[in-house]
């Protein structure tokens, strides 16, 4: 693959504001003109099918937002998120049936969100990740529509000192709604599921 890129993106930051500690927010806009565009279409989790589809444009959005807010001493409230928005068109022969339509696998919105609440006994964070309808296929068939999804989880952790060395211990509820999505078509992620993680630094 080959890409000409033409970017514009702005950044903004700001600290020790009255109603919070510090605020990042970015945004970032692009075209991007591709030659040779591969595409690993899978057609099961073992085999996939490559396709060259020649020339492809893409038009996207990316933001990002992150602060947090002092709400006493030791309490500490942390917000993030992010969006994509992806327009990816084949455009090597309007002849074909993929002919500007969306890039398979390739979702037009994505985006994540986080909110952390740091505190002297157990932090806790409330995270989620998304993204709207795609198609397996870069013909578009109705057919081929994958439902978009939003994966929402929760995690506890607390860190304990042990003379210079640290101990984290982690444990988070996934998919806590149950839901059953698909990323890959026919192969549905796993429900609700549970995780516990220790980590030591020396």
């Amino acid at each position: 693959e080959s890409t000409d890129q033409v970017n514009v993106g702005i950044t903004f930051q700001a600290s020790s504001l009255p109603w919070m500690s510090d605020l990042t927010l970015t945004c970032d806009g692009y075209i991007n003109h591709v030659k040779n565009k591969i595409v690993a279409i899978p057609y099961n989790l073992f085999l996939w099918k490559m396709e060259n589809l020649g020339k492809v444009r893409v038009y996207g959005l990316d933001v990002s937002l992150s602060s947090s807010f002092e709400l006493a001493r030791n309490h500490t409230l942390m917000l993030s998120g992010s969006y994509s928005y992806q327009r990816a068109q084949p455009l090597t022969d309007p002849n074909t049936m993929e002919w500007k339509k969306q890039v398979a696998y390739i979702p037009l919105n994505s985006g994540s969100a986080s909110v952390s609440w740091l505190n002297p006994w157990v932090n806790v964070a409330l995270h989620g990740t998304g993204c709207s309808a795609r198609y397996t296929t870069n013909q578009n068939f109705p057919e081929t529509r994958i439902s978009g999804y939003f994966d929402t989880g929760i995690s506890l952790f607390r860190s304990f000192k042990i003379k210079k060395n640290s101990l984290e211990i982690k444990a988070d509820i996934l998919n806590i709604f149950d839901k059953q999505y698909e990323i890959v078509a026919r192969y549905p992620m796993p429900g609700r599921s549970w995780k516990l993680t220790a980590e030591f630094e020396i």
